[in-house]
């Protein structure tokens, strides 16, 4: 089971009120740390239950709590002063308070939201809108067919390894790649590699670099794997806002895609 500190921040985090360096820290131990990573999973899907419990029909729930206390309403319970149980103990006002603090309980989970971030629920929904609409933008960036004895160049290499989804060791040899080209349509596939590999908010960084960048080759792309990212990690005011541009601009790429999500946001 977590411990109460480990509890009280991911709850933070499901409700989106960790700042920008916390989350990032967070979702870094998700990454390093299994076990913490299961304890957060175990957690999230716990909460996920009450809250399914807490938006059940009212009506059901309180016919439970009659039936529960015998033939006397809960009303009329509440509204007499005839003890049931312990002595001067008033079920009738009981059931009644205790359903207030459900309810106050639940709208306090489902509705505290801070600045950008969703509530469990809406988090959970927007990866899952994510992991539907996420594919790995194509090799546009270099052939990789060879003639006769032609030697593999560093690029090809690179995107072999993309192909294959071999993240881990695309992103790294980008990086390396970089020290000596100019060439700047490699930072996009790593971008996406990131995001591939859950490294959301060096992703993010990296998309926004290259969407203020002129005339990039890949801008379209970029457009569409930014919203992605806002989507994935929560952000969703920003994730419209990204893929309105996409339909305002009516861009070729992951246009009709873009539209269906803001159907569904």
């Amino acid at each position: 089971m977590p411990q109460e500190k480990n509890i009280e921040l991911m709850d933070l985090y499901l409700q989106g009120q960790l700042d920008d360096q916390q989350r990032i820290d967070f979702e870094q131990r998700l990454n390093d740390d299994d076990n913490f990573k299961k304890e957060f999973e175990d957690h999230r899907d716990f909460v996920e239950v009450i809250k399914e419990e807490g938006n059940k029909d009212l009506k059901a729930f309180l016919q439970e709590i009659e039936a529960g206390s015998g033939s006397t309403s809960v009303a009329q319970a509440s509204s007499t002063n005839t003890p049931e149980g312990p002595k001067g103990f008033n079920w009738g006002r009981f059931a009644l308070g205790f359903l207030a603090g459900l309810i106050l309980f639940f709208g306090i989970v489902c509705f505290s939201n801070k600045d950008d971030q969703t509530p469990a629920d809406s988090q959970i929904e927007t990866e899952q809108l994510f992991a539907s609409n996420f594919n790995a933008y194509p090799n546009e960036l270099v052939r990789l067919e060879r003639s006769g004895d032609e030697p593999v160049s560093d690029l090809q290499k690179i995107m072999i390894l993309y192909n294959q989804k071999k993240y881990s060791e695309v992103i790294p040899a980008i990086d390396t790649y970089m020290q000596s080209a100019e060439d700047k349509r490699p930072l996009f596939y790593k971008a996406v590699s990131l995001l591939a590999s859950d490294q959301d908010q060096e992703s993010i960084a990296l998309l926004e670099q290259l969407d203020k960048m002129d005339n990039y080759e890949f801008a379209e792309g970029v457009n569409w794997y930014l919203g992605l990212a806002y989507l994935k990690t929560g952000q969703e005011s920003k994730a419209k806002a990204q893929l309105q541009e996409i339909v305002d601009n009516n861009q070729e790429y992951k246009l009709e895609e873009a539209k269906q999500l803001l159907t569904q946001l």
